[in-house]
């Protein structure tokens, strides 16, 4: 997939979407992904859009992009746009400076190397790297592949669906990765299940926790399907970053819970 090929597809879809669906994968089918995994074991990989944290995502250049999304409540950042800046995965997930330990959680995490160059890197010594996936089939690869950055205390491999994220407690976690869930639930056009993923992440987030989330297609096609239900009263701030092969989407999380406002004293 490409960013170029991506925006053919996305405009197709928003052309006939409402007459007709592409073909594709049953992404939202947690049984669809058993039987992927069950030809696979634990020395394959596959990396969604060839994406890696080492050449791709570790230190990266990116193009902010202006995103008018006022009508979800959002103020629009005028400066941003093409404003060129680099960053570190570190300070993109929202940790540099904010949080010197915890948990950062990867979403849907397939056979991906992505949580095991993030702990080799040496970039984030005092966090627990937790990798969840609703397969039992890729956990049991992965907990074999794994098995010295566990028995390190390095690393967590869950079996748990992202819709749910019943496994974990509320403000648990310090920062949430998706790297291909939610891209290929928007493919399916599974939007329910991104809306229950978006809900499940800001449940398990830390107050002002960073979701990013990685993304081919462009902001005025993905945004409008995730924030047009309920997301959009979940976040203070949403930010798009343009890299040379894929877009950034970083939610920050509201301090306070949209269910759990204090009252006014009398």
């Amino acid at each position: 997939m490409s960013l170029r090929g991506r925006y053919i597809i996305d405009r197709i879809n928003k052309s006939i979407g409402h007459r007709l669906k592409l073909p594709c994968p049953p992404y939202g089918d947690p049984s669809y992904w058993e039987g992927v995994y069950r030809k696979l074991g634990p020395s394959d990989v596959f990396e969604w859009g060839d994406i890696t944290y080492g050449q791709d995502l570790g230190q990266h250049k990116y193009r902010c992009v202006d995103v008018d999304l006022s009508s979800f409540g959002f103020k629009r950042n005028l400066d941003a746009k093409d404003v060129k800046k680099e960053a570190s995965f570190r300070d993109a997930i929202g940790l540099e400076g904010r949080v010197e330990s915890g948990k950062i959680m990867l979403l849907g995490c397939g056979n991906s190397e992505l949580g095991e160059d993030m702990v080799r890197s040496g970039h984030f010594p005092s966090f627990k790297v937790v990798q969840v996936d609703v397969s039992q089939n890729v956990i049991q690869s992965m907990e074999k592949r794994c098995v010295d950055l566990i028995s390190s205390g390095k690393m967590d491999i869950v079996l748990d669906d992202a819709a749910a994220l019943t496994a974990f407690a509320e403000t648990s976690i310090s920062a949430t990765v998706d790297k291909g869930l939610v891209d290929a639930l928007y493919c399916s056009r599974d939007f329910e299940i991104v809306n229950r993923v978006m809900e499940s992440v800001h449940r398990t987030l830390a107050p002002q926790g960073v979701f990013l989330m990685l993304s081919f297609s462009q902001p005025d096609f993905v945004l409008p399907n995730i924030l047009e239900q309920k997301s959009s009263s979940l976040w203070r701030n949403v930010e798009v970053r343009q890299l040379p092969s894929i877009f950034i989407y970083r939610f920050e999380k509201k301090t306070t819970s949209p269910h759990r406002r204090r009252r006014n004293s009398p």
